[in-house]
């Protein structure tokens, strides 16, 4: 994988709804960070699990602006209950999709 760029990272204290993409169920995470090019974000819940390489969707309400801000990205670290992410758009999100759907049907 491309190694991300790093982009300024400002502090946030919001919370995001994230869904791994294929997997049933998503948990609440602190958002704890967030830049142009990605997010870390810390999570509780202690049967959920986010891997590096994983493709998530995220929803960020955003109260004050009544708005809800949605965004995909890959998880690219972890490190117990917090991730790094990055943000990826649709069409990258979708390549990467197929790809992992080929890999798992040439193993079978």
């Amino acid at each position: 994988m491309k190694t991300p760029l790093c982009a300024p990272r400002y502090l946030t204290q919001e919370k995001a709804s994230v869904q791994i993409y294929g997997k049933k169920g998503l948990v609440i995470a602190d958002l704890k960070n967030l830049s142009r090019s990605g997010a870390c974000i810390e999570w509780a819940r202690s049967d959920f699990e986010l891997q590096p390489g994983d493709l998530v969707r995220m929803n960020i309400p955003l109260s004050s602006l009544q708005k809800n801000h949605n965004l995909s990205g890959e998880i690219v670290w972890r490190e117990n209950k917090s991730s790094g992410l990055y943000f990826l758009d649709a069409d990258r999100i979708f390549e990467k999709l197929l790809g992992k759907n080929r890999q798992s049907f040439n193993k079978n």
